[in-house]
């Protein structure tokens, strides 16, 4: 399982880029500062089940506009023999410390723009 916080693309370039899968450095397709630096990165933590990154933003840049994309894929990697449907969670938290009603102007946007994208290779 790999996942990236990217910014500063629209989604028709996101998914574009994340489409197909092309083997080594799948993930890597959108570099630079698109692709949000994370800590621990993904060489890191891509070999556990329990996968856990943070990205701190110390102020807002503009020139990447307001939208950013978490893109998640999961590969079937170690049990290609086995066809079984696998569950998995993802927990975002947000955290400012400007006096604004964060929670409210997130959950505003999510309820217009929330767009799931699921695939099964078989």
């Amino acid at each position: 399982m790999s996942f990236r916080l990217i910014r500063g693309k629209s989604l028709d370039e996101v998914t574009a880029a994340f489409r197909q899968k092309t083997g080594d450095g799948d993930m890597d397709r959108i570099k630079g500062p698109f692709d949000c630096k994370m800590s621990p990165l993904p060489t890191e933590r891509e070999g556990s089940t329990v996968q856990r990154a943070t990205f701190t933003m110390k102020r807002n840049p503009t020139n990447y506009g307001d939208t950013y994309y978490l893109v998640v894929r999961c590969q079937r990697e170690w049990a290609k023999d086995e066809s079984f449907p696998q569950r998995y969670a993802v927990v975002v938290t947000i955290k400012h410390e400007a006096q604004v009603d964060l929670y409210a102007k997130i959950q505003a946007r999510q309820q217009s723009t929330v767009r799931v994208q699921l695939r099964t290779r078989r």
